[in-house]
């Protein structure tokens, strides 16, 4: 991992999330929890504004302090979900409740992802106006292939959550069997490809 320097103000962040995922049992989504921040008097180390810059220094910087807290609850026994409109500090032993602990909005693979990028300052540090719009465009193309995963999983006849290698093996068995060239109907080869076509990029490497 690339090493960079973490900024003082991300020690005050940590404490003001830590006391807010404590002190109320409730579930928080990354908006409201970056305007409870704002109310404690947070004070950013840049301007804040509505630009997209501004707007993932935020973002990068309050995911930073969640996955921080992560790892540190993990090792107490307890559960952090996170996701954007999901941040929800699980008030029991993950050893005791293992299925309350599991219902994670992502898989284990992704969340690993994530917070190997939140992690390393490095991404915040090189943030540009060009490398943020490229990220949100990223974003917007995995959301809506999330968006049509259901209506791909039926038409593959899988149920949801097929890892990677047995949609491809799937897809491979229904295409020898659908194929036009093989005497199947071609809109529903088609349909069939598309399918796979949206399930693998939903699902990631």
């Amino acid at each position: 991992m690339t090493t960079a320097t973490i900024p003082p103000y991300i020690r005050t962040l940590k404490q003001y999330v830590e006391i807010l995922l404590s002190l109320t049992n409730r579930e928080w989504t990354e908006y409201n929890l970056l305007q409870a921040v704002h109310r404690y008097g947070m004070v950013w180390p840049f301007t804040l504004d509505s630009s997209e810059l501004s707007l993932f220094r935020q973002h990068f910087s309050i995911m930073h302090v969640l996955y921080q807290l992560r790892r540190q609850y993990k090792a107490q026994g307890l559960d952090l979900t996170i996701s954007a409109l999901s941040i929800r500090l699980n008030g029991m032993s993950c050893h005791s409740e293992p299925a309350e602990c599991s219902k994670q909005p992502l898989s284990q693979p992704e969340i690993h992802a994530l917070e190997a990028f939140y992690s390393d300052w490095i991404y915040f540090e090189s943030a540009t106006a060009d490398s943020v719009r490229s990220l949100l465009t990223q974003f917007w193309e995995r959301y809506l292939a999330y968006q049509n995963s259901d209506k791909a999983y039926k038409v593959m006849g899988l149920p949801i959550g097929t890892d990677r290698k047995s949609i491809e093996r799937r897809y491979r068995q229904l295409a020898m069997k659908h194929h036009p060239d093989k005497g199947g109907n071609a809109d529903h080869f088609v349909e069939i490809k598309q399918a796979y076509e949206s399930l693998m990029q939903s699902v990631g490497n």
